[in-house]
């Protein structure tokens, strides 16, 4: 395990460009966006564990030290995400607002009183859990991703006989 867990923020940011840059191409691109639906997380986070194998001397990262990394890599990917939403959305405001009543009026026909309506919540509360659910799911995926990716490049242990 590594001994100084502040070595693992900075391939953890590394990891969470990539899963904002994967993840802006792929809103770009629809039918890389339908298909690879957030398998950028988990990129991302096995980006991140690379990177931290390749930083440290010895070259070996522990499983858990990939699960830390891609899950740091997936919180800091989702914040990052987060932040470039609210920017945009402050420059393209009346269009944000616009999609965000497009939807919620496609909701409501899609499944009456289930999605939004339905919930009782205002626009804003739901934004707010979106980001909760989106910090924690990144979160999550990004640690499946690195502790994967890093348990995959262990030697095999010989058994003894």
């Amino acid at each position: 395990m590594v001994s100084n867990k502040l070595k693992l923020v900075l391939p953890s940011i590394a990891g969470a460009i990539v899963v904002l840059v994967c993840g802006a191409v792929s809103g770009f691109i629809p039918c890389i966006g339908n298909v690879c639906c957030f398998l950028y997380v988990p990129l991302g986070g096995a980006c991140g564990a690379w990177i931290a194998k390749k930083a440290f001397k010895n070259g070996e990262v522990e499983p858990l030290d990939g699960g830390i990394v891609g899950g740091l890599s997936g919180l800091f990917g989702s914040l990052l995400n987060l932040v470039s939403t609210v920017v945009l959305a402050m420059f393209l405001g009346t269009v944000y607002l616009s999609m965000g009543a497009a939807f919620a009026a496609f909701a409501r026909n899609l499944i009456p009183g289930a999605i939004l309506g339905g919930l009782g919540l205002g626009f804003t509360a739901l934004l707010v859990i979106g980001a909760i659910v989106q910090v924690c799911g990144f979160t999550l995926l990004g640690a499946v991703g690195g502790y994967l990716a890093a348990s995959s490049w262990q030697p095999a242990k010989a058994s003894k006989q």
